[in-house]
């Protein structure tokens, strides 16, 4: 019909990244058979990938008013799906909402409690075994906290991991402490406990209107809830101690320490 027109058009947007972290050569390794090639230095890759999905469709009526004059109409719709994977790590698992907030950021969705009645996990095995590896990190045990950090890796698809450098070493730790107690509470306490700044940071502008602020303003609690736990920990412990040699056995109660 020469009076109507339209047209319809798909397409697809596919963004690949590959974000690189270079491990420099430490010579003094290299004959050493625990670090293997890994002394020779390496890269580790963590990838980032996003698609876009768009379907578009226009038409148009045109009419004839006059021998001069002509009329046209147009209207059209579109579908937009966006697929953003920022770690491919299923620890971290999320979807794009594919609507933006009020105030105009765009919206995810998590995936990890998808339920209010979903378990959330106050203490586990794996965390214990990453306090070992931050403990192994302070004593410079590094060959026990690498091995700890690439079993945790693993889990994500991320290679292994070798580094004898302190920093280094810290830094994958807390990467891999955000990927495992992902909305578990924990991200706030290790922004403190590793001398890390938030993302966005203190004073970074937002809409509609002001800045954000420092979440650091709780170290003080934080230090202070620490201590006590250690506290406690420390008299639990003792108390656990005396009852072994008396033949006693500790029962807790909700006041700390042991009965």
């Amino acid at each position: 019909m020469k009076w109507f027109t339209h047209r319809i058009t798909f397409g697809v947007e596919r963004t690949r990244e590959e974000n690189s972290e270079l491990y420099a050569r430490v010579d003094s390794l290299v004959s050493n058979p625990t670090f293997e090639s890994d002394a020779l230095g390496y890269i580790a890759l963590n990838n980032r990938a996003n698609d876009n999905t768009t379907v578009d469709y226009a038409a148009t009526a045109s009419f004839d008013l006059s021998p001069t004059l002509r009329s046209s109409t147009s209207g059209g719709i579109q579908f937009y799906h966006t697929t953003y994977t920022k770690t491919n790590d299923p620890r971290v698992p999320f979807a794009d909402k594919g609507r933006n907030s009020v105030t105009g950021y765009h919206l995810y969705r998590q995936d990890k409690y998808t339920a209010s009645s979903s378990p959330i996990r106050l203490a586990s095995r794996d965390e214990a075994r990453l306090i070992i590896a931050e403990a192994n990190v302070a004593v410079r045990d590094f060959v026990g906290a690498d091995s700890i950090i690439t079993n945790f890796r693993a889990r994500g698809g991320q290679g292994a991991f070798t580094s004898v450098d302190s920093a280094t070493v810290a830094d994958s730790l807390f990467d891999q402490r955000k990927r495992e107690f992902f909305l578990e509470g924990q991200h706030l306490f290790d922004l403190v406990r590793f001398s890390k700044t938030p993302n966005p940071p203190d004073g970074t502008a937002f809409n509609p209107g002001g800045t954000y602020g420092s979440q650091l303003c709780l170290r003080r609690a934080l230090c202070i809830v620490s201590t006590h736990v250690m506290m406690l920990y420390a008299c639990c412990h003792s108390s656990r101690t005396a009852n072994a040699r008396t033949g006693k056995l500790p029962i807790p109660f909700t006041g700390g320490g042991t009965a």
